[in-house]
């Protein structure tokens, strides 16, 4: 048992090693959450959102749920740096508040902190005792969207200036002006469903009407500079009301008033009805060369990369990667980010519309939770750990160790340390779901169990999930074969230091350990053929720059009218995005 013991820390510090030397490097493509996979993570998603923006920290939360005959047991684990949970990963019960639902909904009147955990128990109270509040639903609603803007109003602030910092101005603004200032000369109607009240009763007041079609409009030419008039006004509202301005730094209020709240809750509900709609990105895509005007300020942000600006929050966001930041390029991947990025400001709004919809309207159903805590880093991966690695594979005659020793090799000498591996939330809670004598009480049936973590996820928890779905467990007559089949959303497919949790059984971690060094592999070799190809082509002309921006500001786009000025400018963002990729890379690798 000791040497078992033995060989799965060797794993474990191998898995640390690996993914820290490769932090940042594609390990497989990009993955979307799949159609069906959103729906069955909906539920959990909406937990999530409510619980990562609860706070204006970097807390990860990761979550499932499984409902059983007479109740939903849901299981949490959370993360955030600034927290010292030691190194227990124990799995405890939330308990309920004692106190009725009215009196925590009043919480919203007051403007004082709240503790993270206080706010979990509240919203699980919430959930089971609903029922218990007698008044006019809609009422109930209202005020449960001011009690969670209370909580969350300081994340939804950091999201909407890390917008205004990337694009240098909000999406609405940025479209209005260019519809202001540029010759539409072509645009295809389109209609859009806008189901809500509120968000219909403004539209009104703008004489934007819907058509024949119940809750559908029609978006043209004529009007479509009209829609986003509106929508900056929206914007600008929910910032006068939450952003304060201080020696020319803009951040969140520290107290924000009872009517402000108000008129906010009101505002985002319309916001968040019609970002839904999809009218955003279509309209990018509908007006020539507008989806450019994104791509050239997101190029621009990342090349001088401001102080106040951390990877870790393009990655929030937008999910913006090193190997992303070429794609800038790409007409469908700036309509995504826009729309992704409203999607995420807007979140905590649609969570507590789905939250009232599924659980809250729906007859009484027991909402028991369970939490775990962990630490969010792990001791420093040293510079003798690649040592060890390698003096180890060394040892192994296989055909494809010398590449990737030699890349390990220049990997060490050229880095001084190789950064934290960190413990990842949703990959501690799949192994916690390993753990039968953990959650064989809560997650007793053989559904599907959704993982959460309101982001895609990272390679090493992408594949851990594969290799558990994919039955590896089964292949061992001493391992635990009953695990449930998860359903994860997508990966971004990147590497970053990961630390494997406890409960995954050494086997899966020797296959992942596998494809960490399959990935060592494709990058030592992609690095040898970049390296040929560049001596080959040095006599090669380099692709035009020209004048990116202006002193002024003008964006190098403005004259774009025709098809060969936009392959031009396609060659004009490349070049730039190179430069982007680099100095973001060196950004990230050399931040504390």
């Amino acid at each position: 048992m000791a040497v078992n013991k033995e060989i799965d820390e060797q794993v474990r510090k191998d898995i640390r090693t690996l993914s820290a030397t490769l932090t940042r490097e594609t390990g497989v493509s990009p993955l979307a959450t799949s159609s069906d996979a959103r729906e069955h993570l909906s539920d959990v998603d909406a937990i999530v959102a409510l619980l990562t923006t609860a706070t204006d920290g970097d807390r990860v939360v990761a979550v499932t749920a499984s409902r059983q005959a007479n109740c939903i047991e849901t299981l949490l684990v959370t993360r955030d740096p600034r927290d010292d949970y030691g190194i227990s990963e124990s799995v405890v019960a939330v308990e309920k508040c004692d106190v009725p639902v009215e009196t925590i909904l009043k919480g919203w009147l007051n403007s004082d902190s709240v503790p993270w955990e206080e706010y979990v128990r509240d919203l699980i109270t919430l959930m089971n005792d609903w029922h218990l509040y007698e008044a006019d639903e809609l009422s109930k609603l209202f005020t449960l969207h001011l009690f969670i803007l209370r909580r969350c109003y300081h994340k939804l602030v950091v999201r909407m200036l890390l917008g205004e910092k990337l694009w240098g101005d909000n999406p609405f603004s940025l479209i209005h002006k260019w519809l202001t200032t540029q010759p539409v000369e072509s645009f295809k109607p389109f209609t859009v469903k806008v189901t809500s009240d509120t968000a219909q009763y403004s539209l009104q007041e703008w004489n934007i009407s819907p058509s024949s079609a119940p809750n559908t409009y029609t978006v043209d030419r004529n009007n479509v500079t009209i829609w986003f008039d509106f929508l900056r006004k929206q914007y600008s509202n929910v910032r006068r009301c939450l952003v304060e301005t201080d020696s020319g730094k803009s951040r969140a209020r520290r107290s924000v008033l009872a009517d402000d709240l108000e008129e906010v809750v009101t505002t985002l509900a319309v916001l968040q009805n019609i970002a839904v709609s999809r009218l955003v990105p279509i309209v990018i895509g509908a007006v020539p060369n507008l989806w450019a005007a994104f791509a050239e300020r997101q190029c621009f942000t990342l090349l001088r990369m401001p102080p106040d600006l951390s990877p870790d929050d393009i990655q929030d966001a937008l999910e913006v990667m090193p190997d992303d930041v070429s794609d800038v390029t790409s007409e469908v991947l700036a309509r995504d980010r826009v729309d992704r990025y409203l999607r995420t400001m807007m979140s905590p709004t649609w969570a507590a519309n789905h939250l009232h919809r599924v659980v809250l309207c729906q007859p009484r159903t027991v909402i028991r939770a369970y939490i775990a805590k962990v630490p969010a880093n792990e001791k420093p991966v040293q510079i003798a750990d690649i040592d060890d690695l390698i003096g180890r594979l060394k040892q192994d005659n296989a055909s494809q160790t010398t590449t990737t020793v030699d890349w390990l090799e220049k990997y060490k000498s050229k880095h001084k340390s190789t950064g934290h591996a960190n413990q990842h939330a949703e990959a501690v809670l799949m192994g916690l779901l390993c753990q039968q004598s953990s959650t064989s009480a809560m997650f007793a049936s053989n559904e599907k169990l959704p993982v959460a973590v309101g982001r895609r996820c990272c390679f090493c928890c992408y594949k851990l999930g594969q290799l558990l779905e994919n039955g590896c467990l089964n292949n061992h007559d001493d391992l635990r074969t009953d695990m449930p089949e998860l359903i994860l959303p997508g990966t971004h497919g990147v590497v970053y230091g990961w630390a494997a949790p406890s409960g995954i059984p050494t086997p899966i971690l020797r296959a992942l350990k596998a494809e960490l060094l399959e990935v060592v592999e494709r990058v030592a070799k992609r690095a040898k053929t970049s390296m040929l190809s560049s001596t080959r082509g040095g006599d090669s002309p380099q692709p035009e720059v020209g004048n990116f921006h202006s002193a002024k500001g003008a964006t190098a786009i403005d004259s774009l009218s025709s098809n060969s000025c936009r392959v031009q400018h396609r060659r004009r963002v490349a070049a730039h995005c190179t430069r982007a990729t680099h100095r973001y890379h060196y950004f990230t690798t050399h931040a504390q």
